[in-house]
């Protein structure tokens, strides 16, 4: 965060030094059309997608979520970030793992297992996480987590995802062996 806020101090300050107030109005004008674009993608890619998945149609679509958009927007950074921050800390493990086995995805022949049980596993681990930035009160379980391995750096996810893994594989073994 102090980082983003220095970043743009210092695009500020070199937009005023090199070009005065003309430039402070020129940056203004390009980072507010870099959003605006960036959130007119956004909403139609929601709502070409959603349009394809739901009955809803595309128009009522793109409608319903510039409007939860704008109600979000208006919340203020901070409301934004305490709700945010905790969905990110769930997910981004989850993603991690995906990637990574996509990677690997030819080491274990796609099997759907590999995929399944370890994402179970670290999604048990990433859901502790998300609960606790939340502030939900998990004491029962911290003992329990705590000695996973990377734990204290927010990595606790990395050994149930290898277990995951490896477990995923040996039911893929057990059921080619009845096949």
């Amino acid at each position: 965060m102090v980082l983003l806020k220095t970043e743009a101090i210092s695009s500020l300050f070199a937009a005023d030094t090199i070009f005065g107030e003309f430039g402070v109005i020129l940056l203004g004008i390009i980072v507010a059309l870099a959003c605006f674009t960036t959130s007119i993608g956004l909403v139609v890619a929601c709502g070409q997608f959603f349009s394809k998945v739901t009955p809803v149609p595309y128009k009522w679509l793109v409608l319903i979520v510039t409007t939860v958009s704008y109600i979000i927007a208006n919340q203020g950074l901070n409301t934004i970030l305490n709700f945010s921050v905790p969905v990110l800390v769930f997910i981004y493990p989850i993603a991690i793992v995906l990637i990574i086995l996509t990677f690997l995805n030819k080491m274990f022949h796609g099997s759907s297992y590999v995929y399944r049980f370890a994402i179970l596993f670290t999604a048990i681990i990433s859901l502790y996480d998300g609960l606790k930035e939340f502030g939900v009160p998990l004491n029962w379980a911290k003992p329990y987590v705590a000695k996973l391995p990377f734990f204290g750096i927010g990595l606790g996810w990395i050994l149930p995802a290898i277990v995951g893994v490896i477990f995923g594989l040996i039911i893929t073994q057990l059921k080619e062996q009845k096949r």
